[in-house]
């Protein structure tokens, strides 16, 4: 008969000690990883509400002023006193858009698609939002207060003795899309609303977006844009978008955006009132509709503002 013996002493207090310091590595690991993950969000979070600013350059500026005919220079003013650099043209139908950059862009983004409908005699207004480009302001609020930045461009584009009040419309991309949106279900003045890429809401977004490490990624982010002043509880199209009927709405979606996903345009698109229209369009991207089917996209936004703004 065998009897078991027990390890000595020392080979004892090995194991314990490799033991303990296992452990310890690995309760360092599940706290230390998480906090930095937390700590790497929230910084990126602190930078998406200050955004890095996109100047227009000189060149392309004398580019667009060479190729458009009496666009001109302007400053918007918002109700809470900031200026707006822009730049309009007139049209010969008395009608406008004004157009809404996404995020951390400046008033080049929408200029293809504001010039493909001057061809077609439409005025436009393209501008840098708050916080962007050449205009003032600290805080990209991603849609929330842009919304009084589009209600300064209504203002501007009212005044205009060369466009009717009644001939006016928006156009946004991404974030100006929900700008659009919010602005637009409450202020009549719009007659024709155009959305490309448009999110159900701020967090949705981040959700789709921000998701490597699921809420360690978009959790801090949304966090740390509330902490800043962004009230990403305001920021819900999804809420407000059937306030625009009975205004007509043309949404626009990408078939390749993995940012905005086509289905969730579907359910932005669901929660819209008629009259409204989806395009989705085959093998865009993100913001690349226009180029995409600049053809399709001229003919079927000018025969939407056609309908839109028939006997007005």
């Amino acid at each position: 008969m065998t009897t078991a013996t027990a390890p000595p002493p020392r080979a004892r207090r090995r194991f314990f000690v490799a033991l303990t310091v296992s452990l310890a590595v690995s309760v360092a690991v599940a706290v230390l990883i998480p906090a930095w993950l937390v700590v790497k969000s929230a910084l990126f979070g602190l930078r998406l509400a200050h955004l890095p600013r996109a100047p227009v350059p000189p060149d392309e500026e004398a580019e667009a002023f060479a190729a458009i005919p009496h666009l001109e220079k302007v400053v918007l003013h918002t109700s809470d006193g900031l200026s707006l650099q822009g730049w309009f043209a007139p049209g010969t139908r008395r009608a406008a858009l004004a157009f809404v950059h996404g995020s951390g862009a400046n008033r080049l983004m929408l200029l293809p698609d504001a010039r493909a409908l001057a061809r077609h005699g439409y005025g436009f207004l393209v501008y840098d939002s708050r916080a962007c480009g050449e205009s003032e302001g600290e805080l990209a609020t991603w849609g929330d207060r842009e919304r009084l930045d589009l209600r300064a461009a209504i203002d501007f584009l009212s005044a205009r003795p060369d466009v009717d009040p009644a001939r006016i419309g928006a156009a946004g991309f991404s974030v100006g899309a929900s700008t659009v949106v919010l602005e637009a279900a409450d202020d009549a003045r719009l007659h024709a609303v155009v959305l490309y890429a448009t999110s159900t809401s701020l967090e949705d977004e981040f959700k789709t977006n921000e998701s490597r490490y699921g809420p360690l990624s978009w959790g801090p982010e949304l966090f740390e844009l509330r902490s800043q002043g962004v009230n990403v509880g305001a920021v819900r199209p999804i809420d407000v978008i059937g306030r625009i009927q009975p205004r007509p709405l043309l949404m626009i979606a990408g078939e390749s955006d993995h940012h905005t996903p086509v289905a969730e345009m579907k359910t932005l698109f669901e929660a819209a009132a008629a009259p409204k229209d989806l395009w989705i369009v085959p093998r865009a991207d993100h913001g690349g509709a226009f180029a995409a089917a600049p053809a399709d996209y001229e003919s079927r936004v000018t025969a939407f503002l056609e309908s839109a703004f028939a006997g007005r």
